[in-house]
């Protein structure tokens, strides 16, 4: 898996989460372990319509980031925003205790008002 592989697999998950949006079909929980699992299952939806073969591990709690691509280097840190749009600097300007990455993407989930 290379960089434009995953810059696919966001957009399409991003694609998969607005039509979840659309339907009314995701709830926004007070968990981030719950609301990061709906993410999660939007990128295996994704790569399972790409074609994509791979494995997500999970760091729950306050892990960075929050999700790895086993045996690929590359990290994936989930965020959502529900009104001010602003984030805590210091869980995206952090050090890792994952080893070997190379690479770390950002998501960022803009949850409509309607879910608070």
């Amino acid at each position: 898996m290379n960089d434009s592989q995953i810059l696919i697999l966001l957009q399409e998950a991003k694609r998969i989460g607005e039509d979840f949006l659309k339907k009314d079909a995701i709830k926004y929980s007070a968990n981030s372990d719950n609301n990061e699992d709906v993410l999660i299952s939007f990128l295996n939806k994704a790569g399972n319509n790409l074609g994509m073969n791979f494995e997500l591990i999970h760091h729950k709690g306050h892990a960075f980031p929050d999700v790895t691509i086993k045996n690929t280097g590359y990290g994936i840190e989930l965020k959502g925003a529900r009104s001010s749009k602003k984030f805590n600097g210091n869980s995206v300007f952090g050090s890792t205790l994952v080893p070997n990455l190379k690479k770390i993407f950002l998501a960022v989930q803009d949850l409509p008002s309607c879910m608070n």
